[in-house]
């Protein structure tokens, strides 16, 4: 369904985050199933929810407390590192802020932003659209990795440059298909994010663990690294006062993880 519509046309209709009171069979992998060394954005799409509830961006910030807050994220950067990226990002990002009021931005973007595949333009979308909403004052810089394999040169770039104090990350590999090479290859880069106090997030998957997927339990990298924050997803539903009526960590998300 996603590859066969084009980012600019599928996402003003998914402009708010949408959540599903129940989890159907029906469920779409954005990214496709893990493949041993191989990174997807963990987002899932049900096809047909029971029952669908779009929240906007105010609602999620006053459910997780951030219109509490003086601070706008003003003076600060954050730096974005995803695949492909999105070629539309910009006319993406100023739909979602027209859409709901929020203040325009520019944003910088680095790397060969292609948007040719359609599951990874829709991650990207997601990544800068929230982040904005979430820290309206804050500068985005969208690095773009070539493909999976560079996403690991792309955060390295982004370290050296020191393009952010924090980087956003919202894939992940199973760690259980990886190997020794790689992890000591980006550890090394996430260590020496952390030497000079740079916040490198992650996602850590949507069920907890990837046994759902691989049939063992199996937690997921980078996320898992030590000199890394992992951010595991959250299912929200509001009352009608948007307080949090019901909040679960590390359950099974379709397009309601801000922190994805």
């Amino acid at each position: 369904m996603i590859r066969k519509t084009s980012i600019t046309q599928w996402f003003p209709a998914a402009l708010a985050l949408t959540v599903a009171s129940s989890l159907l069979a029906d469920t779409v992998h954005v990214g496709g199933p893990p493949r041993p060394g191989h990174a997807r954005p963990p987002l899932h799409i049900n096809l047909t929810p029971s029952v669908s509830t779009s929240y906007t961006p105010a609602q999620i910030r006053h459910a997780y407390g951030f219109d509490q807050l003086a601070a706008s994220g003003a003076n600060q950067k954050i730096a974005i590192v995803d695949a492909y990226g999105n070629a539309h990002i910009q006319s993406d990002l100023d739909t979602f802020c027209s859409q709901f009021g929020l203040s325009s931005t520019t944003v910088q973007i680095l790397g060969n932003n292609t948007g040719s595949d359609a599951g990874w333009a829709l991650e990207t979308a997601l990544d800068v659209e929230w982040a904005h909403a979430i820290a309206p004052g804050a500068k985005i810089v969208l690095v773009v990795a070539t493909d999976r394999a560079s996403l690991d040169e792309a955060i390295n770039y982004a370290v050296v440059h020191h393009l952010g104090n924090t980087i956003s990350n919202s894939w992940s590999s199973v760690e259980a298909l990886g190997n020794r090479a790689q992890f000591i290859r980006v550890n090394r880069i996430l260590e020496m994010a952390a030497a000079q106090g740079i916040d490198v997030n992650f996602a850590t998957g949507d069920f907890g663990d990837e046994s759902p997927v691989i049939g063992q339990a199996s937690v997921d990298f980078p996320a898992s690294s030590p000199f890394a924050t992992g951010v595991g997803g959250t299912s929200l539903a509001l009352n009608p006062d948007n307080t949090t009526g019901v909040g679960t960590p590390n359950g099974v998300n379709f397009v309601n993880a801000i922190t994805q």
